[in-house]
Protein backbone atom coordinates (compact mmCIF):
# COMPACT_ATOMS: atom_id res chain seq x y z
CA UNK A 1 0.00 0.00 0.00
CA UNK A 2 2.96 2.56 1.25
CA UNK A 3 4.50 1.37 -2.21
CA UNK A 4 1.16 2.00 -4.13
CA UNK A 5 0.92 5.70 -2.64
CA UNK A 6 4.93 6.39 -2.98
CA UNK A 7 4.05 5.70 -7.06
CA UNK A 8 1.08 7.83 -7.27
CA UNK A 9 3.01 10.69 -5.32
CA UNK A 10 5.70 10.33 -7.96
CA UNK A 11 3.74 10.20 -11.20
CA UNK A 12 1.96 13.58 -9.46
CA UNK A 13 5.53 14.98 -8.96
CA UNK A 14 6.36 14.33 -12.81
CA UNK A 15 3.01 15.75 -13.98
CA UNK A 16 3.90 18.54 -12.35
CA UNK A 17 6.71 19.07 -13.49
CA UNK A 18 6.19 18.14 -16.92
CA UNK A 19 3.14 21.08 -16.89
CA UNK A 20 5.85 23.55 -14.98
CA UNK A 21 8.31 23.09 -17.89
CA UNK A 22 5.12 23.83 -19.74
CA UNK A 23 4.83 26.93 -18.07
CA UNK A 24 8.70 27.86 -18.18
CA UNK A 25 9.08 27.38 -22.07
CA UNK A 26 5.98 29.59 -22.44
CA UNK A 27 8.03 32.31 -19.91
CA UNK A 28 10.85 32.21 -21.42
CA UNK A 29 9.01 32.55 -25.05
CA UNK A 30 7.17 35.09 -24.14
CA UNK A 31 9.68 36.90 -22.34
CA UNK A 32 11.85 36.73 -25.67
CA UNK A 33 8.79 38.12 -27.74
CA UNK A 34 8.73 41.14 -24.90
CA UNK A 35 12.53 41.91 -25.57
CA UNK A 36 12.56 41.80 -29.12
CA UNK A 37 9.47 44.32 -28.99
CA UNK A 38 11.22 46.51 -26.52
CA UNK A 39 14.54 46.58 -28.48
CA UNK A 40 11.72 48.00 -31.40
CA UNK A 41 10.02 50.15 -29.35
CA UNK A 42 13.35 51.75 -28.54
CA UNK A 43 14.70 52.02 -32.53
CA UNK A 44 11.59 53.91 -33.18
CA UNK A 45 12.15 56.27 -30.11
CA UNK A 46 15.79 56.83 -30.68
CA UNK A 47 14.08 58.05 -34.59
CA UNK A 48 11.61 60.39 -32.90
CA UNK A 49 14.22 61.35 -30.18
CA UNK A 50 17.28 61.78 -32.89
CA UNK A 51 18.31 65.14 -34.64
CA UNK A 52 16.97 64.43 -38.01
CA UNK A 53 14.49 61.84 -37.68
CA UNK A 54 13.95 61.24 -41.47
CA UNK A 55 17.40 60.48 -41.37
CA UNK A 56 16.73 57.82 -38.37
CA UNK A 57 13.85 56.83 -40.75
CA UNK A 58 16.01 56.04 -43.97
CA UNK A 59 18.54 54.48 -41.98
CA UNK A 60 15.99 51.88 -40.09
CA UNK A 61 14.06 51.21 -43.84
CA UNK A 62 16.95 50.74 -45.75
CA UNK A 63 18.63 47.94 -43.31
CA UNK A 64 15.09 46.36 -43.92
CA UNK A 65 15.12 46.82 -47.52
CA UNK A 66 19.22 45.12 -47.77
CA UNK A 67 17.32 42.49 -45.15
CA UNK A 68 14.60 41.86 -47.46
CA UNK A 69 16.75 41.37 -50.72
CA UNK A 70 18.77 39.13 -49.21
CA UNK A 71 15.79 37.16 -48.54
CA UNK A 72 14.50 37.45 -51.82
CA UNK A 73 17.43 36.39 -53.47
CA UNK A 74 17.38 33.26 -51.78
CA UNK A 75 13.71 32.75 -52.34
CA UNK A 76 14.89 33.27 -56.27
CA UNK A 77 17.21 31.19 -56.15
CA UNK A 78 15.14 27.87 -54.67
CA UNK A 79 12.50 28.73 -57.25
CA UNK A 80 14.85 28.52 -60.45
CA UNK A 81 16.73 25.76 -59.08
CA UNK A 82 14.04 23.45 -57.62
CA UNK A 83 14.22 19.66 -59.65
CA UNK A 84 10.65 19.10 -59.11
CA UNK A 85 9.30 19.40 -62.67
CA UNK A 86 5.54 18.96 -62.03
CA UNK A 87 3.15 21.46 -63.72
CA UNK A 88 1.71 23.64 -61.11
CA UNK A 89 -1.67 23.69 -62.69
CA UNK A 90 -4.24 20.76 -63.44
CA UNK A 91 -3.76 20.25 -67.27
CA UNK A 92 -6.94 19.97 -69.28
CA UNK A 93 -8.37 16.17 -68.94
CA UNK A 94 -7.81 14.11 -72.50
CA UNK A 95 -11.45 14.36 -73.87
CA UNK A 96 -12.87 12.04 -76.65
CA UNK A 97 -12.49 15.29 -79.08
CA UNK A 98 -8.83 14.77 -78.51
CA UNK A 99 -8.36 11.16 -78.90
CA UNK A 100 -10.23 11.34 -82.26
CA UNK A 101 -8.29 14.24 -83.38
CA UNK A 102 -5.14 12.36 -82.41
CA UNK A 103 -6.37 8.80 -84.54
CA UNK A 104 -7.35 10.78 -87.41
CA UNK A 105 -4.00 12.39 -87.57
CA UNK A 106 -2.69 8.92 -87.41
CA UNK A 107 -4.62 7.76 -90.01
CA UNK A 108 -3.28 10.46 -92.55
CA UNK A 109 -0.37 8.72 -93.35
CA UNK A 110 -0.02 10.15 -96.77
CA UNK A 111 -0.47 13.95 -96.24
CA UNK A 112 2.07 16.18 -96.63
CA UNK A 113 2.24 18.04 -92.60
CA UNK A 114 5.10 19.20 -90.46
CA UNK A 115 4.84 19.54 -86.99
CA UNK A 116 6.86 22.66 -86.46
CA UNK A 117 4.33 24.49 -89.02
CA UNK A 118 1.16 24.10 -86.18
CA UNK A 119 -0.80 27.24 -84.93
CA UNK A 120 1.31 26.61 -81.41
CA UNK A 121 4.31 25.24 -82.40
CA UNK A 122 6.64 28.24 -81.62
CA UNK A 123 5.38 28.47 -78.16
CA UNK A 124 6.00 25.11 -77.17
CA UNK A 125 8.00 24.59 -74.24
CA UNK A 126 9.89 21.39 -72.64
CA UNK A 127 9.17 21.91 -69.18
CA UNK A 128 7.00 24.53 -68.39
CA UNK A 129 6.66 24.16 -64.99
CA UNK A 130 10.08 25.92 -65.31
CA UNK A 131 9.43 28.52 -67.93
CA UNK A 132 6.84 29.68 -65.13
CA UNK A 133 9.15 29.23 -62.47
CA UNK A 134 11.82 31.82 -64.29
CA UNK A 135 8.95 33.97 -65.98
CA UNK A 136 7.29 34.39 -61.80
CA UNK A 137 11.51 34.65 -61.03
CA UNK A 138 11.79 37.61 -63.59
CA UNK A 139 8.75 39.44 -62.28
CA UNK A 140 9.60 39.59 -58.34
CA UNK A 141 12.77 41.17 -59.80
CA UNK A 142 11.70 43.52 -62.20
CA UNK A 143 8.86 44.38 -59.45
CA UNK A 144 11.18 44.94 -56.65
CA UNK A 145 13.43 47.20 -58.93
CA UNK A 146 10.91 49.17 -59.99
CA UNK A 147 9.64 49.72 -56.00
CA UNK A 148 12.74 50.46 -54.85
CA UNK A 149 12.99 53.34 -57.55
CA UNK A 150 9.76 54.91 -55.64
CA UNK A 151 10.43 54.15 -52.23
CA UNK A 152 14.69 55.85 -53.02
CA UNK A 153 12.05 59.07 -54.35
CA UNK A 154 9.41 58.94 -51.22
CA UNK A 155 12.20 58.43 -48.51
CA UNK A 156 13.90 61.56 -50.07
CA UNK A 157 10.80 63.65 -48.62
CA UNK A 158 10.14 65.54 -45.37
CA UNK A 159 9.20 63.19 -42.41
CA UNK A 160 6.34 65.60 -41.81
CA UNK A 161 4.75 64.25 -45.82
CA UNK A 162 6.42 60.49 -45.32
CA UNK A 163 6.23 59.51 -41.98
CA UNK A 164 7.82 56.48 -40.37
CA UNK A 165 4.60 54.35 -40.49
CA UNK A 166 3.87 55.03 -43.94
CA UNK A 167 7.83 53.87 -44.92
CA UNK A 168 7.31 51.51 -42.51
CA UNK A 169 4.11 50.25 -44.77
CA UNK A 170 5.37 50.34 -47.87
CA UNK A 171 8.31 48.45 -47.09
CA UNK A 172 6.14 45.94 -45.89
CA UNK A 173 4.75 45.77 -49.29
CA UNK A 174 8.01 45.55 -50.73
CA UNK A 175 9.00 42.38 -48.65
CA UNK A 176 5.45 40.79 -49.65
CA UNK A 177 6.33 41.65 -53.49
CA UNK A 178 9.06 38.38 -53.17
CA UNK A 179 6.03 35.86 -53.14
CA UNK A 180 5.13 33.35 -56.49
CA UNK A 181 1.43 34.42 -55.50
CA UNK A 182 2.55 38.14 -55.76
CA UNK A 183 4.06 37.81 -59.47
CA UNK A 184 1.43 35.54 -60.79
CA UNK A 185 -0.80 38.43 -60.02
CA UNK A 186 1.27 41.13 -61.26
CA UNK A 187 2.54 39.02 -64.26
CA UNK A 188 -1.44 38.76 -65.17
CA UNK A 189 -2.21 42.65 -64.48
CA UNK A 190 1.22 43.34 -66.75
CA UNK A 191 -0.17 41.37 -69.82
CA UNK A 192 -3.84 42.87 -69.26
CA UNK A 193 -3.23 46.52 -68.60
CA UNK A 194 0.48 46.66 -70.50
CA UNK A 195 1.26 50.54 -71.73
CA UNK A 196 1.99 50.31 -75.58
CA UNK A 197 5.11 51.52 -76.35
CA UNK A 198 3.38 54.56 -78.36
CA UNK A 199 1.99 55.55 -75.13
CA UNK A 200 5.10 55.43 -72.82
CA UNK A 201 7.31 57.04 -75.38
CA UNK A 202 4.93 59.56 -75.20
CA UNK A 203 4.54 59.75 -71.26
CA UNK A 204 8.56 59.69 -71.26
CA UNK A 205 8.44 62.82 -73.74
CA UNK A 206 6.26 64.76 -71.79
CA UNK A 207 8.03 64.19 -68.87
CA UNK A 208 11.71 65.22 -70.94
CA UNK A 209 10.20 68.52 -71.62
CA UNK A 210 8.68 68.90 -67.87
CA UNK A 211 12.51 68.15 -66.66
CA UNK A 212 13.38 70.76 -69.30
CA UNK A 213 11.14 73.47 -67.74
CA UNK A 214 12.13 72.94 -63.94
CA UNK A 215 15.69 73.02 -64.67
CA UNK A 216 15.09 76.51 -66.92
CA UNK A 217 13.30 77.74 -63.45
CA UNK A 218 15.94 76.57 -61.48
CA UNK A 219 14.00 73.70 -59.90
CA UNK A 220 14.39 70.77 -58.38
CA UNK A 221 14.12 67.26 -61.42
CA UNK A 222 14.63 64.63 -58.96
CA UNK A 223 11.17 63.53 -58.60
CA UNK A 224 10.59 64.23 -62.81
CA UNK A 225 13.54 61.97 -63.32
CA UNK A 226 12.70 58.97 -60.64
CA UNK A 227 9.47 58.91 -62.89
CA UNK A 228 11.27 58.86 -66.30
CA UNK A 229 13.43 55.87 -65.14
CA UNK A 230 10.91 53.98 -63.75
CA UNK A 231 9.38 53.99 -67.55
CA UNK A 232 12.18 53.48 -68.87
CA UNK A 233 12.90 50.04 -66.98
CA UNK A 234 8.90 49.14 -67.74
CA UNK A 235 9.46 47.38 -70.68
Amino acid sequence: MFLFHSKFVVVIVVIFGLSGCGSLQSMFSSSSEDGELNVLKQELRTIDEGNSRADGRNKMIWEMIATSDHICEQYVNDMLHDEDQTFPFKDKASDALGAKITAAIALRTFDQSNANHTLFASTHIEQPAQAIRIALAKTITRTRRLAKIQLKARLGGYISEYSVKQALMDVADYHDSCSARFAAIELARVNTMQMTAEKRNASIQALIELRQKLMSEGMNTRAVQQKMDALILDY
